[in-house]
């Protein structure tokens, strides 16, 4: 089987000034996507599932459902043409994030009917789980309450059935891989967790993170070094 090998960037949070991270400020943001726009041709995974991509293709993640998406990051998009994937935590919609301890900042996470928002504007609702639990230290019940009724809810509200999932924390195993394949196409790690050929590993594909001082050659560098990688493996 060849080698299906599409670079996609992981982000979390943006927000008007980068105090962690995990958050971006908007004006970067804004550099970043202005130069990648230029350069390559976004997809969703949705894309990538049902048809055929471009050499050039890459995709646009981000991580946890903040409200800071919908306020800083979704301008952006629209203003370049950008369509992106939403890794989201349904058991948190409409709330903040003070479930999180790890939290560096107090923020809300979006509202449910933010998806549906989203989708009909051509972005891509993938599920994040849905209470952002390890993975692996629940057992095959809750493992499956965590899949299961997140993939429901987004189907719910955004009146499509999701195919993409993110780990909480980029953890995984086995057991979590095969559980996660019963109910979505696609499973995504960390920078650190996956592989870079999603024909080889569709339940375990690595993601690239995005520093908030990345500039355009080493956002280059990075998407370079995922397609060699993959390609090469």
């Amino acid at each position: 089987m060849a080698a299906l090998v599409i670079p996609i960037l992981m982000y979390h949070s943006v927000d008007l000034r980068s105090e962690d991270y995990l958050t971006i400020a908007r004006d970067q943001f804004a550099r970043q996507i202005e130069h990648l726009a230029r350069h390559y041709a976004f997809v969703t995974v949705h894309d990538v599932a049902t048809q055929q991509v471009p050499d050039d293709a890459l995709v646009i993640s981000f991580d946890d459902s903040l409200k800071d998406n919908i306020d800083h990051a979704l301008p952006v998009l629209q203003q370049f043409g950008v369509r992106a994937v939403f890794f989201v935590i349904t058991g948190y919609l409409g709330r903040d994030n003070a479930w999180n301890p790890r939290a560096y900042r107090f923020a809300d996470h979006m509202a449910p009917g933010d998806l549906w928002d989203l989708a009909r504007a051509g972005h891509e609702i993938g599920s994040h789980s849905r209470t952002h639990q390890r993975l692996t230290k629940l057992s095959d019940a809750q493992l499956e309450d965590e899949l299961l009724r997140s993939h429901n809810m987004i189907a719910a509200l955004c009146g499509v059935a999701p195919g993409a999932f993110a780990y909480p924390y980029g953890g995984y195993d086995a057991r979590c891989v095969a559980a996660m394949r019963r109910h979505y196409t696609f499973g995504f790690g960390s920078e650190r967790e996956g592989d870079n050929d999603w024909a080889a590993s569709p339940g375990a594909i690595r993601r690239i993170f995005v520093d908030a001082a990345d500039g355009a050659e080493e956002l280059d560098r990075k998407i370079k070094e995922y397609r060699q990688a993959g390609e090469h493996a």
